[in-house]
């Protein structure tokens, strides 16, 4: 039988079940604007209903309705202190109003009657890493991914923050297993920006056949990438292949002018082929288009030394 939008005029309100079967039901197809009214009947009849308060109040932050959605929630949680769910949902609704404390006892109660919710340590794993709490924030990350090992946004979360740190390794393990399960095929700039990470990863353990893998990885999906290109002529020149490392950095600064990393690295190659003159200009460009550059100072300050020109390579 079709759903009705409504009950009739004179229908009895002492059926709140019924009322909120309806409900539900006009939630469930999306129906928003017919399913609210119908929890606010169940209300009118109970206010204290923990399944209308948090239905409605989960309706209510969809449709970025922030304020009263938490407050619905809380109602909820407050009629259903032993429901998990319901404490976490409260927990991402105060979180949302940046009521931080609030949001850090929800989900404390969520753990408390459900100590391996998975979404539950992910978002107090948000909340610590907006709070700039990243120690914690990176425990709550592994814990997700303990109890929950496709939970891809925490590897995705946790890799960046153990990048940032320099923690290689963590990082590597991170990108690799979200790269390994597919879930960014269907977003390719989101999936170049992750194997970009993964190589660098690679480079700074010295994995260099690896790291030239997933570089040309990125360059079959899109060829263009200029620093894709340098970093790939880093690794040449590291590995004595000089031939490829040239062509790889004459690439990278035809396609990405712009790029002082590419033109410091451009340098580099030059260097290792006794090239110094091309070498120092590649530096002085490199320093041009981003001075504070050490590395760039510095490399154009040793082939100072080597052409002879003492006191130009002292200065940097």
């Amino acid at each position: 039988m079709k759903p009705q939008n409504d009950l009739p005029d004179g229908a009895p309100e002492d059926v709140p079940a019924d009322l909120l079967s309806e409900a539900l039901s006009r939630h469930a197809e999306g129906d928003l604007e017919q399913a609210a009214p119908l929890y606010e009947r169940v209300l009118r009849v109970d206010p204290s209903h923990a399944d209308a308060l948090y239905h409605l109040g989960k309706l209510e932050l969809s449709r970025e309705t922030a304020a009263g959605g938490a407050d619905r929630r809380r109602r909820a949680a407050q009629g259903r202190p032993e429901a998990a769910e319901v404490q976490l949902n409260l927990g991402i609704a105060c979180k949302r109003l940046s009521q931080w404390g609030d949001a850090a006892q929800a989900f404390e109660r969520a753990l408390r009657v459900d100590p391996t919710s998975a979404p539950t340590y992910f978002e107090l794993g948000d909340l610590s890493q907006t709070l700039g709490r990243i120690d914690a924030a990176i425990d709550f990350y592994l814990r997700t991914i303990n109890l929950d090992a496709h939970h891809i946004e925490s590897f995705r979360r946790l890799g960046e923050l153990l990048y940032a740190r320099g923690n290689w390794v963590g990082a590597e393990n991170c990108f690799a297993r979200i790269v390994d399960s597919g879930a960014l095929n269907g977003d390719v700039d989101a999936l170049l920006g992750l194997l970009s990470k993964l190589g660098i990863t690679l480079i700074r353990q010295n994995k260099l056949d690896g790291a030239e893998a997933v570089f040309r990885k990125i360059l079959a999906i899109a060829p263009a990438i200029g620093e894709i290109h340098a970093n790939l002529a880093y690794i040449y020149e590291l590995q004595g292949r000089l031939k490829d490392a040239l062509a790889s950095g004459l690439r990278a600064i035809e396609l990405a002018p712009e790029y002082p990393e590419g033109h410091n690295n451009l340098g580099i190659v030059y260097r290792a082929l006794h090239q110094l003159d091309d070498a120092c200009r590649c530096f002085e460009r490199a320093v041009a288009l981003k001075p504070d550059f050490p590395l760039a100072h510095f490399n154009r300050g040793a082939v100072e030394l080597l052409r002879g020109n003492y006191a130009a390579g002292w200065r940097g």
